[in-house]
């Protein structure tokens, strides 16, 4: 469904073929939509063209909310999940500081609403106060102005965060090596 054009091309070209609209994230409840009902009303109609929906759990939860609930018959929810082959470890350079500590990885966009780090922070915090030795590396970009809860857990955190921002598929499969 991204991009969106896509979907929209299926709908003018009015050809008679099966149509699957693949969701891995929401079109009309996307945080950056400021379009109002617009986008809304856009995939009203291709929902009402496809012949199939796959979508995750939440996107579903967001049409349960929104008059899209009436093309739930045609979706299957999935969970999309990343298994990749088990390989040797790759070489990264740890430090004896390193293995001293457990190594915990989110890699992923995180945005500030929703896919906030919060209750990660949480987590994470209470793992620390509870007298574990984590070191929670963030890799992938953030999106979003965060929360003032979010901030100060990240200034709690102090040291044992690592923001590493957006790097290449081959520096996070590193990351998830080293977790």
């Amino acid at each position: 469904s991204a991009p969106f054009e896509a979907c929209l091309g299926v709908l003018r070209a009015r050809v008679d073929i099966p149509f699957v609209y693949y969701q891995l994230d929401p079109y009309f409840s996307h945080y950056t939509n400021r379009g109002g009902n617009r986008r809304l009303v856009l995939e009203n109609h291709v929902c009402k063209r496809a012949d199939s929906i796959i979508m995750t759990e939440l996107i579903m939860k967001d049409y349960m909310q929104s008059y899209l609930k009436q093309y739930t018959y045609k979706a299957h929810v999935l969970g999309f999940p990343s298994i990749v082959e088990k390989r040797q470890p790759i070489a990264f350079g740890l430090t004896e500081s390193d293995n001293r500590a457990t190594r915990l990885v989110f890699v992923g966009t995180l945005y500030a609403d929703i896919r906030s780090p919060s209750y990660l922070l949480k987590l994470f915090y209470a793992l620390r106060k509870h007298g574990m030795n984590v070191h929670l590396d963030i890799v992938g970009p953030a999106h979003g102005v965060l929360s003032q809860e979010i901030n100060d857990y990240m200034a709690l955190l102090g040291g044992n965060i690592t923001l590493h921002g957006q790097v290449s598929s081959t520096e996070a499969e590193k990351w998830l090596e080293k977790a």
